[in-house]
């Protein structure tokens, strides 16, 4: 690919190949900046905002802020839907198509280039305006959620998707090709930092954790949550699994054949098996369990 680009104070046009191209813009999707793919003989129409190729072509890039927003309170009202469900097929209300739709007859475009049917089109279309309603009336919460997301993106991990979408929300424009990986921005954040609490609270627990007792001995624990964990099936039947935690952060572990109702707390007693770490938090597993509310 070739591209022009032009310095718009000196109104001075420089032609370059896309490799240096990306050089020059230090990564940046290069498809976000040069708007206008084999530009060089439609050059002079496309100087003419008016003119219908214009329009048509402008219609193929999206406001970054506007898709972010729409995609935020589409997540909030309908919940994230990916464009491909867990076995590949597409998923028609997808978000993107929600937004897609919505945006693109913002723009004013007669057509919002899904290839969906008229019963799937009317659906999306009802989606849409429960979306503009919902948008107006939240659109304080909606601008508020968007800053945070803005203000933290940058800590993403140095990983390829959360690079890619790093690189989209540093433009102001981007291509709709990209609006999948955009629109997938409020839940995907969300989500890594849900995990990134998690993570921290499993590292508070494990430093918290100790053993009780010792292999052989017979305890009595208070316990303030406890909970099944697993069920499995051995050759032997089912084994559920019991996991118990007392005020001060240390596991109980119970493993049994017979299925039990376990309280919120209560007292656990039982003979010391073993002691044992997992992910890093250690466990005091007991034989013969009794438990007390």
């Amino acid at each position: 690919k070739t591209y022009l680009v032009v310095n718009r104070e000196t109104g001075e046009w420089k032609q370059l190949g896309k490799e240096c191209l990306k050089l020059f813009v230090a990564g940046i999707d290069i498809d976000a900046i040069a708007t206008f793919e084999s530009f060089v003989k439609e050059a002079e129409d496309a100087a003419n905002p008016g003119d219908e190729f214009f329009y048509n072509r402008r219609a193929r890039f999206v406001e970054v802020q506007r898709a972010l927003e729409l995609a935020q309170a589409a997540t909030k009202m309908f919940g994230f839907v990916a464009t491909r469900d867990n076995v590949g097929d597409r998923n028609v209300f997808s978000t993107k198509n929600i937004v897609q739709a919505k945006i693109l007859k913002e723009m004013g475009c007669q057509s919002d280039l899904l290839k969906v049917d008229n019963t799937e089109r009317e659906k999306i279309n009802l989606a849409v305006a429960k979306l503009t309603v919902y948008s107006t009336h939240a659109e304080d919460d909606i601008s508020n959620d968007i800053i945070a997301l803005r203000e933290t993106v940058t800590e993403l991990p140095d990983e390829p998707y959360y690079n890619n979408l790093k690189t989209v929300l540093a433009n102001e424009y981007v291509p709709l090709d990209k609006l999948g990986l955009l629109v997938s921005a409020p839940k995907a954040i969300s989500r890594h930092y849900e995990l990134k609490k998690m993570q921290e609270e499993k590292e508070k627990l494990a430093k918290s954790s100790n053993y009780i007792g010792e292999v052989g001995e017979k305890i009595s624990v208070n316990f303030v949550s406890g909970r099944e964990v697993a069920c499995c099936e051995t050759q032997f039947g089912l084994l559920h699994i019991y996991e118990f935690k007392d005020a001060s952060g240390n596991v109980i572990v119970w493993k049994s054949s017979s299925g039990k109702e376990i309280p919120e707390s209560g007292k656990i007693s039982g003979t010391v098996k073993a002691h044992e770490e997992y992910n890093g938090i250690k466990q005091t597993i007991i034989l013969r369990a009794k438990i007390a509310a």
